[in-house]
């Protein structure tokens, strides 16, 4: 599975107040999920990591799928503030994906 096309370079998105979230990757082990804002083009991400909090950062592709984790091929583009309100919800990424593939 390859990321989706226009996901903004690293950066770009810092004076926006809601970005799209444009890809997810999921661990199918845990119930971290990582949701990506930006790109560099080759390995290098910028977003939310849902993992023991939710924060803000990088991360590395590579990295991401060395340890299992997968780009959820059921991912559609939504806004951040969209995500951050399914999460607030206390759901594990099971939940999260059932919820947004329900249209939620």
């Amino acid at each position: 599975m390859s990321l989706p096309p226009g996901i903004p370079p690293l950066y770009a998105t810092e004076q926006e107040p809601d970005p799209v979230v444009w890809a997810c990757y999921l661990h199918p082990r845990t119930r971290w999920a990582w949701f990506v804002l930006e790109h560099d083009g080759e390995q290098t991400f910028f977003g939310l990591v849902h993992g023991f909090a939710d924060e803000l950062g990088y991360f590395d592709r590579l990295e991401l799928e060395s340890a299992g984790a997968y780009l959820d091929p059921a991912w559609q583009p939504r806004p951040l503030s969209e995500v951050r309100a399914i999460l607030a919800k206390e759901c594990g990424y099971r939940e999260i994906t059932r919820h947004l593939a329900a249209g939620g």
